[in-house]
Protein backbone atom coordinates (compact mmCIF):
# COMPACT_ATOMS: atom_id res chain seq x y z
CA UNK A 1 0.00 0.00 0.00
CA UNK A 2 1.00 3.81 -0.85
CA UNK A 3 2.65 5.28 1.85
CA UNK A 4 0.51 7.91 3.85
CA UNK A 5 3.04 9.68 5.12
CA UNK A 6 3.34 13.57 3.31
CA UNK A 7 0.29 12.83 1.68
CA UNK A 8 -3.64 14.75 1.93
CA UNK A 9 -5.88 12.24 2.91
CA UNK A 10 -9.32 12.62 1.07
CA UNK A 11 -12.06 11.35 2.99
CA UNK A 12 -16.01 10.40 1.67
CA UNK A 13 -18.17 9.99 4.26
CA UNK A 14 -20.88 7.96 4.27
CA UNK A 15 -20.08 4.45 5.12
CA UNK A 16 -16.40 5.86 5.50
CA UNK A 17 -17.04 7.52 8.59
CA UNK A 18 -20.66 6.60 9.84
CA UNK A 19 -22.40 3.79 9.40
CA UNK A 20 -25.51 5.52 7.48
CA UNK A 21 -26.02 3.33 4.80
CA UNK A 22 -27.87 1.18 5.83
CA UNK A 23 -30.17 3.83 7.00
CA UNK A 24 -29.95 5.94 3.09
CA UNK A 25 -30.76 2.00 1.72
CA UNK A 26 -33.84 2.00 3.79
CA UNK A 27 -34.75 5.00 3.06
CA UNK A 28 -34.93 4.98 -0.58
CA UNK A 29 -36.53 1.76 -0.45
CA UNK A 30 -39.50 2.73 1.44
CA UNK A 31 -39.34 5.98 -0.74
CA UNK A 32 -39.60 3.34 -4.26
CA UNK A 33 -42.83 1.66 -2.44
CA UNK A 34 -44.35 5.27 -2.21
CA UNK A 35 -43.64 5.99 -6.06
CA UNK A 36 -44.58 1.82 -7.10
CA UNK A 37 -40.82 1.39 -7.90
CA UNK A 38 -38.78 -1.60 -6.80
CA UNK A 39 -35.20 -0.52 -5.65
CA UNK A 40 -32.99 -3.47 -4.73
CA UNK A 41 -30.24 -2.88 -1.95
CA UNK A 42 -27.72 -3.90 -4.48
CA UNK A 43 -28.16 -1.20 -6.82
CA UNK A 44 -28.70 1.63 -3.83
CA UNK A 45 -25.44 0.64 -2.94
CA UNK A 46 -23.50 0.74 -6.09
CA UNK A 47 -24.90 3.80 -6.76
CA UNK A 48 -23.79 5.27 -3.79
CA UNK A 49 -21.88 9.09 -3.51
CA UNK A 50 -23.68 9.91 -7.13
CA UNK A 51 -25.49 12.89 -7.14
CA UNK A 52 -29.39 12.02 -5.60
CA UNK A 53 -31.24 13.04 -8.76
CA UNK A 54 -28.75 10.72 -10.68
CA UNK A 55 -29.70 7.42 -8.64
CA UNK A 56 -33.41 8.14 -8.79
CA UNK A 57 -33.75 8.51 -12.26
CA UNK A 58 -31.79 5.42 -12.58
CA UNK A 59 -34.24 3.59 -10.25
CA UNK A 60 -37.30 4.93 -12.08
CA UNK A 61 -35.82 3.78 -15.70
CA UNK A 62 -34.96 0.39 -14.54
CA UNK A 63 -38.34 -0.02 -13.38
CA UNK A 64 -39.48 0.84 -16.73
CA UNK A 65 -40.97 4.58 -16.40
CA UNK A 66 -40.26 7.61 -17.84
CA UNK A 67 -38.68 10.22 -15.22
CA UNK A 68 -39.37 13.79 -15.44
CA UNK A 69 -37.71 16.36 -12.91
CA UNK A 70 -41.01 16.64 -10.82
CA UNK A 71 -41.20 12.72 -10.19
CA UNK A 72 -37.53 13.10 -9.25
CA UNK A 73 -37.53 15.73 -6.59
CA UNK A 74 -40.58 14.31 -4.99
CA UNK A 75 -38.83 11.41 -4.50
CA UNK A 76 -35.83 13.13 -3.14
CA UNK A 77 -37.93 15.43 -0.89
CA UNK A 78 -39.74 11.72 0.45
CA UNK A 79 -36.56 10.48 0.72
CA UNK A 80 -34.38 12.86 2.52
CA UNK A 81 -37.65 12.89 4.97
CA UNK A 82 -37.20 9.43 5.72
CA UNK A 83 -33.89 9.47 6.42
CA UNK A 84 -34.04 12.21 8.91
CA UNK A 85 -36.99 10.42 10.72
CA UNK A 86 -35.38 7.00 10.77
CA UNK A 87 -31.56 7.72 10.94
CA UNK A 88 -29.63 6.73 14.04
CA UNK A 89 -26.20 5.71 12.89
CA UNK A 90 -22.88 6.99 14.50
CA UNK A 91 -19.03 6.85 13.45
CA UNK A 92 -17.22 3.94 12.97
CA UNK A 93 -14.82 2.64 15.23
CA UNK A 94 -11.54 3.90 14.88
CA UNK A 95 -12.53 7.22 12.82
CA UNK A 96 -11.30 9.21 15.52
CA UNK A 97 -8.12 7.21 15.83
CA UNK A 98 -7.48 7.27 12.29
CA UNK A 99 -8.29 11.14 12.50
CA UNK A 100 -5.98 11.94 15.09
CA UNK A 101 -3.19 9.52 14.14
CA UNK A 102 -2.90 11.93 10.65
CA UNK A 103 -3.77 14.95 12.05
CA UNK A 104 -0.33 14.56 14.43
CA UNK A 105 1.48 13.41 11.24
CA UNK A 106 1.07 16.48 9.69
CA UNK A 107 -1.27 14.79 7.23
CA UNK A 108 -3.72 17.43 5.27
CA UNK A 109 -7.35 16.34 6.03
CA UNK A 110 -10.09 16.86 3.62
CA UNK A 111 -13.75 15.30 2.91
CA UNK A 112 -15.39 14.57 -0.51
CA UNK A 113 -18.97 13.17 -0.51
CA UNK A 114 -21.59 13.03 -2.68
CA UNK A 115 -24.46 14.44 0.12
CA UNK A 116 -25.31 18.01 0.05
CA UNK A 117 -23.74 20.67 2.54
CA UNK A 118 -26.88 20.86 4.49
CA UNK A 119 -27.10 17.07 4.93
CA UNK A 120 -23.13 16.87 6.08
CA UNK A 121 -23.88 19.23 8.55
CA UNK A 122 -26.52 17.27 10.18
CA UNK A 123 -25.08 14.28 9.99
CA UNK A 124 -20.83 14.50 11.00
CA UNK A 125 -20.40 16.18 14.66
CA UNK A 126 -18.69 19.51 14.66
CA UNK A 127 -16.19 18.45 16.48
CA UNK A 128 -15.15 15.46 13.48
CA UNK A 129 -15.90 17.89 10.91
CA UNK A 130 -13.24 20.49 12.04
CA UNK A 131 -11.06 17.82 11.28
CA UNK A 132 -11.85 18.79 7.82
CA UNK A 133 -11.03 22.49 6.80
CA UNK A 134 -11.72 21.12 2.89
CA UNK A 135 -15.07 19.85 1.84
CA UNK A 136 -16.69 18.85 -1.25
CA UNK A 137 -20.42 18.31 -0.94
CA UNK A 138 -23.08 17.02 -3.94
CA UNK A 139 -24.24 20.21 -4.40
CA UNK A 140 -21.03 21.96 -4.89
CA UNK A 141 -20.22 20.34 -8.59
CA UNK A 142 -21.84 19.63 -11.64
CA UNK A 143 -21.01 16.06 -12.25
CA UNK A 144 -20.82 13.99 -9.00
CA UNK A 145 -19.56 10.46 -8.48
CA UNK A 146 -18.34 8.21 -10.41
CA UNK A 147 -16.92 11.11 -12.44
CA UNK A 148 -13.91 13.02 -11.34
CA UNK A 149 -15.08 16.42 -10.73
CA UNK A 150 -15.43 16.33 -6.64
CA UNK A 151 -11.73 14.82 -6.54
CA UNK A 152 -10.47 17.26 -8.76
CA UNK A 153 -12.25 20.17 -6.88
CA UNK A 154 -10.62 19.03 -3.29
CA UNK A 155 -6.84 18.47 -5.06
CA UNK A 156 -7.57 22.16 -6.25
CA UNK A 157 -8.98 23.15 -3.07
CA UNK A 158 -6.30 21.92 -1.25
CA UNK A 159 -3.42 23.50 -4.25
CA UNK A 160 -1.64 19.88 -4.75
CA UNK A 161 -1.18 17.12 -6.95
CA UNK A 162 -3.30 13.54 -7.28
CA UNK A 163 0.55 12.21 -6.59
CA UNK A 164 0.10 14.21 -3.11
CA UNK A 165 -3.04 12.77 -2.07
CA UNK A 166 -4.96 9.61 -1.04
CA UNK A 167 -8.59 8.67 -0.79
CA UNK A 168 -10.35 6.44 1.28
CA UNK A 169 -13.79 5.29 -0.42
CA UNK A 170 -16.13 2.32 0.37
CA UNK A 171 -18.18 2.03 -3.06
CA UNK A 172 -17.68 1.62 -6.89
CA UNK A 173 -18.38 5.31 -7.85
CA UNK A 174 -16.34 6.63 -5.10
CA UNK A 175 -13.38 4.81 -6.11
CA UNK A 176 -14.13 5.62 -10.13
CA UNK A 177 -14.43 9.09 -8.87
CA UNK A 178 -10.99 9.20 -7.42
CA UNK A 179 -9.18 6.77 -9.85
CA UNK A 180 -10.55 9.56 -13.24
CA UNK A 181 -8.74 12.63 -11.01
CA UNK A 182 -5.81 10.35 -10.93
CA UNK A 183 -5.40 9.90 -7.01
CA UNK A 184 -4.74 6.73 -5.16
CA UNK A 185 -7.53 5.16 -3.93
CA UNK A 186 -8.28 2.81 -0.30
CA UNK A 187 -11.45 1.46 0.23
CA UNK A 188 -13.21 -0.44 2.90
CA UNK A 189 -15.91 -3.18 2.58
CA UNK A 190 -18.22 -1.61 5.21
CA UNK A 191 -21.15 -1.83 2.41
CA UNK A 192 -19.94 -4.08 -0.45
CA UNK A 193 -18.09 -6.90 -0.53
CA UNK A 194 -13.87 -7.06 -1.94
CA UNK A 195 -15.11 -8.30 -4.94
CA UNK A 196 -17.03 -4.63 -6.11
CA UNK A 197 -14.39 -2.61 -5.04
CA UNK A 198 -11.32 -4.37 -7.18
CA UNK A 199 -10.55 -0.79 -8.82
CA UNK A 200 -9.01 0.45 -5.62
CA UNK A 201 -5.75 -0.24 -5.14
CA UNK A 202 -5.84 -1.29 -2.00
CA UNK A 203 -8.94 -3.17 0.26
CA UNK A 204 -9.76 -2.97 3.94
CA UNK A 205 -12.21 -4.56 5.88
CA UNK A 206 -12.42 -1.51 8.36
CA UNK A 207 -11.19 1.46 9.28
CA UNK A 208 -9.88 -0.26 12.71
CA UNK A 209 -7.68 -2.63 9.85
CA UNK A 210 -6.91 0.60 8.00
CA UNK A 211 -5.11 2.05 11.65
CA UNK A 212 -3.40 -0.89 12.45
CA UNK A 213 -1.62 -0.67 8.76
CA UNK A 214 -0.72 2.63 8.88
CA UNK A 215 0.17 2.78 12.17
CA UNK A 216 2.18 -0.55 12.14
CA UNK A 217 3.23 0.37 15.89
CA UNK A 218 5.89 2.71 14.76
CA UNK A 219 6.01 6.79 15.65
CA UNK A 220 4.98 8.76 12.44
CA UNK A 221 7.88 10.93 12.36
CA UNK A 222 10.48 8.55 12.21
CA UNK A 223 8.92 6.09 9.36
CA UNK A 224 5.88 5.02 8.01
CA UNK A 225 4.57 1.42 8.88
CA UNK A 226 2.55 0.98 5.41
Amino acid sequence: MKCFNGKAIIFDMDGVLIDSMVYHCKAWQDTGKLFGIDISAEDIYLHEGEKGAFSARFFIHKNGRESNDELVQAMLDAKEKIFQDIADFHLYPYVRDVLDYLKACGNSLSLVTGTSMHELQKSLPDDISAYFPVKVTGDQVTKGKPYPEPYLKALDRLGITADDAIVVENAPYGIKSAKAAGIYCVALTTSLPAHHLSEADAVFSSMQELYSRITGGSACADSCAC
